[in-house]
């Protein structure tokens, strides 16, 4: 069941975010929320997802989003595979081969093309995770989340690949 009003603490949650950072969202008016007469705040989902369309970058081509990668340097990148200017297996590659961006989670995307050998030349190419559209929402966080706690769920494993692919690297 979605939640139309979230606490800060269900907000950092669902935004993976931490509470201080969720409040100094809310401070600094970059997050609207209501203040209850005990002084805490409650969040909108309206605008909760409204937050999270506005902070989030997006780039048209692999060459537009690796020169982003270079001064934003985020925590995640959802990766379309097939991109103009640059593939993204090869932004992948110079994503992970760069000590200072090879921290970055990368979940590679890939839109009409859902091949074994995409799936297994993006995780060469040093990919955290893998889907293939349509995406679901829920689905979605849930691969997010799998690659930030480490428990291997940031891969689909999809009926033509290996029981034994468990979503970890291969090399």
């Amino acid at each position: 069941m979605k939640r139309e009003i979230y606490t800060v603490g269900q907000a950092a949650e669902y935004c993976s975010l931490s509470r201080g950072t969720v409040w100094r969202y809310i401070k600094s008016g970059d997050l609207r929320a209501s203040q209850t007469p005990g002084g805490h705040f409650r969040i909108l989902r309206r605008d909760l997802d409204a937050f999270v369309a506005e902070k989030g970058e997006t780039a048209s081509s692999g060459f537009e989003a690796g020169a982003k990668v270079a001064t934003f340097r985020p925590g995640l990148i959802i990766l379309d595979l097939l991109m103009p200017e640059m593939s993204g297996f090869e932004l992948c590659r110079l994503i992970k081969e760069d000590p200072k961006t090879s921290h970055i989670k990368v979940l590679a995307v890939v839109t009409g093309f859902d091949t074994k050998e995409h799936r297994e030349r993006i995780m060469k190419a040093g990919a955290d995770g893998y889907m293939a559209k349509p995406l679901s929402r829920e689905g979605l966080l849930r691969h997010v989340k799998g690659l930030f706690n480490g428990d291997g769920s940031g891969v689909e494993r999809p009926s033509h690949m290996p029981s034994g692919f468990s979503g970890e690297k291969m090399r």
